[in-house]
């Protein structure tokens, strides 16, 4: 993963689009790709533009976009809590994209009212039901891990979701912070979307367009599934903040926007 205004190597380039060095050129000197010069027969190219061309040459160039044309089962709110409540034996993955979400669950609307200690207090007493939750999935097996891949700077959201996460992981919970600047090649089509990865099955969390919660897209695919632990699993051991580090050194906690 890398930030999409910087440059690839040659040889990444070449890796990323099969073609040659020579290939390359021409296509820098049509305008097709972005690169500066750093020899006398050598560029690097920009990892955005390199991307765009590929994307435009093939319709699933990543795995987000794989996961974007997947056909699969819409269920309710209700239904979703009901599966993930009796997630088989492994890692359930959370990956949390959204960055807004209405105020209309009490811990968010304290906070988005200004009141924020008032949202601690509420936010503290839930610990004990997460480190009940916690200690039910483990004697089942099941890990719960979540990758939070907040904008930045945060938003009045974000600063809610970093004191939640805060108090989760107090709790017993695994978080790690992922920047959003290094998934900007991901998103060159769309925002990533929030997701529930369990094994065998994806589901893809749908809002609606005030952004509240409305349920999500059931896709039981063990391979596509497999590919997003897999990719999530290395994002958050290469790339990933842990939430600690998050908090103390890039986004001490504020009050509300």
């Amino acid at each position: 993963m890398a930030d999409a205004r910087t440059y690839l190597s040659p040889t990444d380039a070449q890796t990323l689009t099969g073609h040659t060095r020579h290939t390359l050129k021409l296509r820098v000197e049509e305008g097709t790709l972005v690169a500066h010069r750093v020899g006398n027969r050598t560029f690097s190219y920009r990892t955005d533009s390199v991307i765009a061309y590929c994307q435009r040459r093939h319709p699933e160039l990543t795995l987000f976009d794989r996961l974007a044309n997947t056909e699969g089962k819409l269920i309710t709110e209700q239904e979703l809590a009901d599966e993930l409540d009796h997630a088989p034996a492994g890692t359930w993955w959370t990956l949390a994209r959204r960055d807004h979400r209405p105020p209309d669950w009490p811990t968010w609307q304290a906070w988005y009212q200004g009141d924020t200690e008032r949202a601690e207090r509420a936010l503290a007493k839930q610990q004990s039901r997460w480190e009940q939750e916690n200690a039910r999935l483990r004697a089942r097996g099941v890990l719960r891990r979540t990758l939070w891949i907040p904008a930045q700077p945060l938003s009045g959201y974000g600063r809610y979701c970093l004191a939640r996460y805060l108090h989760v992981a107090a709790a017993g919970g695994w978080v790690r912070v992922l920047p959003a600047w290094k998934c900007t090649h991901l998103e060159q089509r769309r925002s990533l979307p929030d997701l529930e990865v369990v094994p065998g099955v994806v589901y893809v969390r749908r809002h609606t367009h005030l952004g509240s919660r409305a349920g999500a897209l059931r896709i039981q695919d063990p391979d596509l599934s497999g590919a997003l632990h897999e990719f999530l699993t290395w994002a958050s051991d290469r790339h990933a903040l842990s939430l600690v580090d998050f908090a103390r050194w890039r986004h001490p906690l504020q009050g509300a926007a």
